[in-house]
């Protein structure tokens, strides 16, 4: 009879320890799962070679959110369109952390349209040696820096980026 105990005490204690470590993950990890976030997409006509989901989006040098997705722009808004006429845009969906537009005066609609005709761009920056790349955001000249054509109406709200040039920190604007 006990080494019948001895087998049940010892199952019930794999089973209470693996309950807990699954519900210790959970509980560590669901937390980003609800928390609230502000998502904008931007589009690039160049390579995004190190860049990843779950990057790191920076302005001026500070963390305010990360990439969240990165696809074609032609997947998803040229669909029907003749081959020929599809724009070669790689589109960069970014969550930013909620908080980021707040000290800023109005609706984040509205700071977002005269942040962009300010010059806010996003652009993408090299991580040292590295390889890796993060999206930095920042104040450019917004004569020398255009927003790319885009034909069509973005499903999130929308920041322009730097198209490519190679003397982009002559345009950096101290605002």
């Amino acid at each position: 009879m006990s080494d019948r105990a001895n087998y049940f005490a010892l199952g019930l204690f794999v089973i209470i320890g693996s309950v807990l470590i699954v519900g210790t993950v959970l509980v560590l990890g669901v937390g980003t799962l609800f928390e609230e976030r502000d998502l904008f997409e931007t589009y690039v006509d160049q390579s995004v070679q190190g860049l990843e989901e779950g990057s790191a989006v920076k302005f001026r040098g500070v963390k305010i959110g990360a990439v969240e997705r990165i696809d074609f722009t032609r997947a998803i808004y040229e669909r029907y369109e003749e081959p020929s006429e599809k724009k070669p845009y790689v589109r960069i969906i970014v969550a930013l952390m909620p908080d980021v537009f707040e000290s800023w005066s109005g609706s984040i609609d509205e700071t977002l349209e005269k942040e962009v005709t300010r010059g806010l761009r996003a652009r993408l920056a090299n991580v040292g040696l590295t390889g890796s790349a993060y999206l930095e955001m920042d104040y450019l000249n917004p004569e020398t820096n255009p927003p790319l054509e885009i034909l069509w109406t973005p499903k999130h709200r929308y920041i322009p980026c730097l198209l490519y040039t190679s003397d982009a920190a002559d345009d950096l604007l101290c605002v």
